[in-house]
């Protein structure tokens, strides 16, 4: 937010530097979002570096890798490919399982793991046919607080094999009461 409000105070001054040249001010504008653009990338590959470094430093104490996948929420599809791809490699390397976010983008994920690693999908929202298949392929999915209101939620549960299948609360995010934060101790209810 800082950097974007930042960004927006150099359009401003150029456009007003330059309000009788309305050409080079916006050749200027366009400039100056590109190189924005640039140093964001930057910084991401950056702290995805940063990262993976943790990551390989802290093998040991590490369960699985993740969460990490695809947002069908996100722009660019396939900057994000991009990145899982590393972090299943990464996850191969170590031999250590993976915790999948794959919002929209289920079957995608599914493909991309392809069985390399041994996986548990985040609050899977998927098909009914696509959790059989990722539990026929001895991975995992959780089931979030959801079910608590979702009939989609309710009917994956009463419809596949429950060995593969994990509950977790995605506090403070997913509350079992609607409009509320959620906590831990929902976890009872």
């Amino acid at each position: 937010a800082y950097e974007d409000s930042k960004l927006g105070q150099g359009r401003e001054n150029v456009k007003q530097k330059f309000k009788d040249e309305p050409e080079l001010a916006a050749e200027i504008e366009e400039k100056i979002k590109i190189t924005s653009e640039k140093l964001q990338e930057l910084l991401q590959n950056r702290e995805l570096e940063e990262i993976e470094e943790k990551i390989e430093e802290n093998e040991k104490e590490i369960l699985a890798v993740g969460e990490i996948g695809m947002d069908v929420r996100v722009e660019n599809k396939e900057e994000q490919e991009e990145r899982f791809r590393k972090f299943i490699n990464l996850a191969e390397e170590l031999n250590k399982p993976i915790v999948i976010h794959a919002k929209g983008m289920e079957r995608e994920c599914f493909d991309i793991v392809n069985n390399r690693v041994i996986s548990m999908y985040h609050c899977y929202s998927g098909d009914i046919d696509l959790a059989k298949e990722i539990i026929n392929n001895g991975h995992y999915i959780s089931i979030s607080t959801l079910i608590c209101f979702s009939e989609h939620h309710q009917n994956l549960v009463k419809n596949l094999n429950l060995e593969n299948v994990v509950v977790e609360t995605d506090s403070p995010y997913l509350s079992p009461i609607k409009g509320e934060k959620n906590e831990i101790v929902n976890y009872r209810r």
